[in-house]
């Protein structure tokens, strides 16, 4: 029931909010906030998505900073889908490649799984915008080995 979902995750947003202090930087906000930003992408509110995982990406970077954690390039992908699902593919291309450099500050070239999957995501977006040698080549450096 997705509106009892929306319910249960403004609950608990409200009550990490009074808890940690209504204007404050602290992960468990930031994480209910891309959780919900997620939420709204996958029934396709996706002002609202964007709404919520901008602010978690904002949190996220005023807690980790710009270049020194993982979580902040997670919503950078995500933000990525949103604007995959919502046909704006060069928006999308641009946050799986901010995505994809800030992986590679935080974990070098050697993670595969999230470099293999924000690869993928940036290449099937060059394929939708018809860039198909581009593509290619970021799909196939996608399945090499890492």
């Amino acid at each position: 029931d997705y509106v009892l979902a929306e319910e249960y995750y403004n609950k608990s947003l409200s009550t990490l909010k009074r808890f940690h202090g209504p204007s404050s930087d602290h992960r468990d906000i930031a994480n209910c906030l891309h959780a919900l930003g997620n939420f709204y992408s996958s029934i396709k509110l996706y002002n609202d998505a964007h709404k919520h995982l901008t602010g978690a990406l904002d949190m996220y970077q005023r807690i980790y900073g710009t270049t020194s954690h993982i979580l902040p390039a997670n919503v950078l992908n995500n933000i990525g889908y949103n604007y995959f699902f919502q046909t704006n593919y060069l928006s999308a291309i641009d946050n799986f490649n901010k995505a994809l450099d800030l992986f590679r500050k935080v974990l070098g070239d050697d993670c595969p799984f999230h470099m293999r999957t924000t690869l993928q995501n940036s290449g099937l977006n060059f394929f939708n915008i018809k860039k198909i040698p581009a593509s290619g080549r970021i799909l196939s450096t996608s399945t090499s080995p890492m």
